[in-house]
């Protein structure tokens, strides 16, 4: 009855606001946004989530009040908490450092993002139970890949080149040279309902990472249903650490440029195409070059290699999707890795107009063999004959994520010498902040 009561409230709220704005006589306010806002009180209502985990509660904006919209460039350094709305770009301009406080919810508007450019900061350091969230200003229920545009962080390391940003408003990265260089931290954060397409194959991605500097932590971060990348690196020796991929439309890991950084404990599971969203043409679970299209390895920066371990990759065998694809020079090494139930499994492509790809494996498993194996070491064992993982839980055609149930990415028993995503030193690492309800 209180849930009841308090919705007809809201509605009543919404109605008033609607009837407000479409008063001819009403003077109209720049950048008026109460009927966004009265929509996304009248959605913090809502019950849409299942036995809803913490990152869910965040995420669906529940008992948040009205959002403080912000827009343009942010030159000093600023702190936000409670409930933020984006509109259009928000550019967090050098020497500024934008900290997100614990909890927070960011809404982000059709066409809107985040860029950190070089010289600035994110800091956006949530906790198991207080994460803090990017999100679609879209009702939950009424969320799709795609929303709103996700979050750029540009730093000062090395790359294989000197280029712009994807996105509407493009920003030149590639000329740093310093790997130390931090653009900040992020810990306990969902980026989700990302990748705004600006043109045909011009779309961003959840977190898009521009040479950005070991100085820069990514740990316990989801990406959630974006409709490009989850994660994409161009250059630079970015370190991440219990970093998932949920339910994207492309690649869940895109490691590009002359990246050498790190990435441990992983998770990229990909969702039933019955549960919407336009996947690509090759959705894969990792996607690596050496170098940019046309590039080679320069001696300043070398190809892309990176050290990858202790990862789990799980696909919905859609056409032409990879579980790894190394191409263009690619090299770094890959340990303790399991992929399931993509069309191919791990490949290493080759061609003479590129330097050699030389990815090496150490213990890494899939259902389908290493092939194109031309120049990379190690091998990949195709002995994965069922889900290598305990629970998808509600991650499938009928549920989209939204149940009671919640996966377990522990390795199951057959598999566990492959180890993949578990982190022996902190049990169920996933478990309880991140989200998982497909709109």
């Amino acid at each position: 009855m209180e849930r009841f009561q308090l919705r007809t409230k809201l509605l009543v709220l919404l109605i008033a606001v609607s009837f407000i704005n479409c008063n001819p006589f009403a003077k109209k306010e720049k950048n008026d946004n109460s009927a966004a806002l009265a929509a996304l009180l009248l959605s913090s209502s809502a019950s849409y989530t299942i036995n809803p985990t913490a990152g869910e509660t965040i995420c669906d904006g529940t008992g948040k009040g009205s959002p403080t919209t912000v827009t343009g460039d942010i030159s000093s350094s600023t702190t936000w908490s409670g409930a933020v709305l984006l509109s259009g770009t928000v550019t967090v301009k050098s020497g500024a450092t934008l900290t997100v406080s614990p909890g927070t919810t960011v809404y982000g508007q059709t066409g809107s993002s985040l860029f950190i450019v070089q010289g600035a900061k994110l800091n956006a350091i949530g906790t198991a139970t207080l994460p803090i969230c990017f999100t679609s200003a879209k009702s939950p229920g009424l969320r799709a890949p795609g929303d709103w545009g996700g979050v750029v962080l540009i730093g000062n390391a090395v790359g294989s080149r000197t280029a712009v940003t994807e996105g509407v408003n493009k920003l030149a990265y590639g000329s740093g040279t310093d790997d130390t260089d931090s653009s900040g931290t992020l810990k306990y954060v969902i980026v989700e309902f990302a990748g705004n397409e600006v043109s045909a194959g011009d779309e961003l991605n959840g977190i898009s990472s521009y040479t950005v500097g070991s100085g820069t932590t990514y740990d316990y971060v989801q990406v959630h249903r974006g409709l490009d990348d989850g994660f994409e690196t161009w250059g630079g020796k970015l370190q991440g650490t219990h970093m998932v991929v949920t339910g994207g439309m492309d690649d869940d890991f895109d490691m590009d440029e002359g990246f050498h950084g790190s990435f441990q404990y992983l998770i990229g599971v990909k969702y039933p195409t019955a549960c919407g969203g336009t996947a690509s043409s090759d959705p894969h679970g990792m996607e690596m070059d050496g170098v940019h299209s046309g590039g080679n390895c320069s001696v300043s920066s070398g190809c892309s290699n990176p050290t990858v371990s202790n990862y789990v990759l799980i696909g919905q065998s859609v056409t032409n999707s990879y579980a790894e694809r190394h191409r263009e020079g690619m090299a770094g090494t890959f340990t303790n890795g399991i992929s399931y139930q993509f069309t191919k499994g791990p490949v290493c492509d080759n061609s003479s107009a590129y330097p050699a790809t030389t990815s090496a494996f150490s213990n890494v498993a899939s259902d389908i063999a290493l092939t194109n194996n031309s120049s990379c070491t190690g091998t990949v064992s195709a002995t994965i004959t069922k889900l290598p993982v305990t629970s998808l839980g509600g991650i499938d055609a009928i549920n989209c994520g939204n149940s009671a149930t919640k996966p377990d990415f522990n390795t199951v028993s057959d598999y566990t010498s492959f180890v993949g995503a578990v982190d022996s030193s902190v049990a169920n690492w996933w478990s309880g902040w991140t989200v998982y309800r497909g709109k």
